[in-house]
């Protein structure tokens, strides 16, 4: 069953990621250097983006959501729900190639060597559809928390936001810092391993690079990778690997 495979393999990078807090501290320091008047929308996007990460998202950014906005003085149950939303009802739609693309390509070609085994979909089958549609449902849901949901709470009658800051320790920004530097170096190997003539991840034939060829053979690989060094890189700058 192909879907085992791809999602053990992308989980090994991605899951060592997500455990060494490298996600949490990124997402944190987003909502705390965001404007206000755009924390409703990258709160939505960061959610869609969460999908990367598999259920992160639903761990780590929406009490992060109630969080950023109670710090601004908004109801926490419109940033709660305005996260949510992202996660949940813009969940599979990202602008980057994700596990549950190697998930669902896989149960397809499943489906489709039934009737024909010489015919295959690659990882990438959805990619300009899911672009499209991260876009479109960051401005359905940003427009819907901000005019729907938002205005039936009413004004934030709580707590005042508190003084204590949700910044990040001295860790975790040497963490980000570590993880900047890691995902540089490995993206600069895969552009030498990508771009030149000849490239090992090229179609040796014809040199393509989308279709088929070596690099979109081992992309769920190449995904593991990248989130693998960058949460390494993490975890050394901030202690926690």
């Amino acid at each position: 069953f192909g879907p085992v495979g791809i999602i053990l393999v992308a989980m090994i990078g991605v899951g060592l990621a997500e455990r060494s807090g490298l996600f949490g501290a990124l997402i944190r320091k987003i909502v705390t250097v965001a404007p206000r008047k755009s924390m409703t929308a990258i709160i939505v996007t960061l959610g869609v983006l969460s999908s990367i990460a598999s259920d992160a998202g639903y761990l780590v950014l929406i009490p992060l959501g109630a969080v950023a906005f109670h710090s601004l003085g908004r109801h926490p149950l419109v940033g709660l729900a305005a996260a949510f939303a992202g996660v949940a009802a813009a969940f599979g739609a990202n602008v980057l190639v994700k596990p549950i693309d190697g998930i669902l390509a896989e149960m397809t070609n499943d489906a489709i060597h039934i009737l024909d085994p010489a015919k295959s979909i690659g990882l990438t089958a959805n990619f300009y559809f899911g672009i499209v549609s991260s876009v479109l449902l960051i401005v359905v849901c940003s427009a819907i928390t901000d005019w729907v949901v938002e205005p039936r709470f009413g004004e934030y009658q709580g707590d005042s936001p508190t003084a204590e800051s949700q910044g990040l320790s001295a860790e975790e920004s040497r963490g980000l810092i570590f993880a900047l530097w890691a995902a540089v170096g490995i993206l600069l190997v895969l552009c030498l391993l990508i771009l030149p003539p000849g490239a090992p991840l090229r179609n040796p034939a014809t040199g393509e690079i989308i279709g088929d060829s070596p690099l979109m053979a081992s992309l769920v690989f190449l995904i593991m990778a990248v989130f693998l060094v960058t949460g390494i890189g993490y975890g050394i700058g901030a202690r926690t690997l």
